[in-house]
């Protein structure tokens, strides 16, 4: 009986030596390994919450240019400050809490803002469709070509559109370049480091 034990102890040392099985116990102790550090990266990743605030710019397109025969001449005018301008330019954006960790009201120690480049005046920023229904912060102007947000509460995967209305500046009607324009947004919140932008940056 103990000469059976012992045969069969010896022998299962011999299996265990096989470089065969010590590979294979190789790659149960790496897998072992890389299991642990997957479960402790979604724990600390869980546990570590923090906003982003992404906004997407779409571009940007003059609502009154289907309203122009093929002379250029706008059939529609409007009145800004008593002046007649033929085309006005809106700015289309989404907007999206895609962090982890809800924006409150308080969490804003700047608002968030969009600002134009000098040559054009913004005339309104509104606020449309949003995800969940019920996102409608309002917009206050904060000089001809800034405006900013109201501070509101926003969870994660909150989005909601905005539309910005804009016109030339009144020197800029009388020399009109080509250039388009370009929103820049700036905000400081807590424990968010920067705006994540995309879309087209630079349109020409």
């Amino acid at each position: 009986m103990h000469g059976d034990q012992k045969r069969l102890r010896s022998r299962i040392t011999s299996i265990l030596r096989d470089p065969v099985w010590q590979m294979v116990g190789a790659v149960f102790t790496v897998l072992g390994l890389l299991t642990s550090i997957v479960v402790a990266y979604d724990v600390f990743r869980r546990s570590t919450r923090v906003p982003e605030l992404t906004v997407e710019f779409f571009g940007s397109f003059d609502p009154l240019s289907s309203l122009k025969p093929e002379s250029g001449q706008s059939r529609v005018a409007l009145l800004v400050d008593g002046k007649p301008i033929s085309s006005t330019t809106t700015l289309s954006t989404r907007i999206e809490n895609s962090g982890s960790a809800s924006i409150k009201p308080e969490d804003y120690l700047k608002p968030l803002r969009v600002t134009l480049d000098p040559s054009w005046v913004i005339l309104a920023v509104e606020s449309i469709y949003s995800r969940p229904k019920g996102i409608e912060p309002e917009w206050k102007r904060v000089s001809a070509n800034t405006f900013e947000m109201e501070p509101i509460l926003l969870n994660p995967s909150d989005v909601f559109n905005v539309m910005i209305w804009a016109v030339r500046s009144e020197s800029e009607r009388q020399n009109p370049s080509s250039a388009k324009p370009n929103p820049t947004w700036s905000a400081r919140i807590l424990n968010m480091s920067a705006i994540r932008e995309i879309g087209p940056r630079r349109e020409s």
